[in-house]
């Protein structure tokens, strides 16, 4: 969603993906992408740059509010689960199940693959609005933050491992919200 909650995007598992400009009134189905297995979207503030994710394909990114995307296949056809983005739409951040993170400062042009944090179940992933502070969370496993743009990451340990399936981020990276679906409870932690 933009800043001011006008324009939105969703995407669905073996179908499109669709933006609204009047705050989800009315829906235009974006059809220029593909009907793909559509895992996550994201948009930033001003709504004009959207990238989403593939299971079992790549990620692609618009320029235009979602009206022609780009294939980017530098970082590779993978089972992609979750992708974010900061509020200006730079920097990109999206993880692989059963695999790595990969990050963009380019707008997801090039990605670079990062190790420190290994290869896992990750299942979601959320980003401050600077691009520089990371949460991501592993089902059946922990939460693992970065505060310099997903180079290096801490294990969270306190959270304790879980079936975690879902996680976000205030814009200044200091507060984390992440639901496990094992325990049936949230998690709110603070970096």
């Amino acid at each position: 969603m933009s800043s001011d909650g006008s324009k939105l995007a969703a995407c669905e598992d073996y179908g499109y993906i669709y933006t609204s400009i009047d705050g989800g009134n009315s829906w235009g189905v974006q059809t220029s992408a593909g009907g793909r297995s559509w895992q996550s979207i994201v948009m930033s503030s001003d709504g004009t740059k959207l990238a989403a994710c593939v299971s079992g394909g790549y990620v692609y990114t618009s320029t235009d509010g979602g009206k022609t995307w780009t294939e980017q296949t530098s970082a590779g056809d993978r089972d992609w689960v979750s992708i974010t983005m900061s509020s200006d739409g730079t920097r990109l951040t999206a993880c692989v199940s059963g695999g790595y993170i990969y990050t963009s400062t380019d707008g997801g042009k090039t990605w670079t693959e990062q190790t420190s944090a290994g290869s896992r179940h990750w299942w979601r992933i959320a980003m401050s609005s600077d691009g520089k502070k990371l949460a991501a969370c592993v089902y059946g496993g922990y939460i693992y933050t970065s505060m310099d743009g997903g180079i290096t990451w801490t294990e969270e340990k306190n959270a304790g491992v879980g079936n975690w399936n879902s996680i976000t981020m205030s814009g200044d990276g200091c507060k984390i919200a992440a639901v496990n679906n094992g325990k049936q409870g949230v998690w709110i932690g603070t970096r």
